[in-house]
């Protein structure tokens, strides 16, 4: 019951940005991305005391950064894979926020 979510938005569809969020037993799970153009954004909130398995949607070989830093960096993540067109991370409890540019 809510230790762990699973978040994995479908941009597309002529949708620029959605926002939603779950108050879970735990706190506040949220998702909201955009995608204006080229770029896309990806805030995300694991309440504390759970985890969560997030799927960025974008292609194999784009440099994803959280914050301005890769996410290779960020101290807790876990790269799991790459997995139907998204990135595949488990993050800790925190908030995050995921960027990239689609590659020209």
């Amino acid at each position: 019951g809510y230790k762990h979510a699973i978040l994995r938005p479908q941009p597309g569809g002529g949708l620029s940005h959605v926002k939603a969020s779950l108050e879970s037993p735990y706190g506040c799970i949220e998702s909201a991305w955009e995608n204006p153009g080229d770029d896309f954004q990806w805030t995300v909130n694991v309440p504390p005391n759970t985890t969560a398995t997030v799927y960025v949607p974008a292609p194999e070989g784009v440099q994803i950064q959280e914050r301005g830093k890769p996410v290779g960096e960020i101290a807790g993540v876990e790269y799991i894979g790459h997995e139907d067109g998204a990135a595949v991370y488990c993050l800790p409890a925190g908030r995050y926020t995921f960027t990239y540019a689609y590659p020209a």
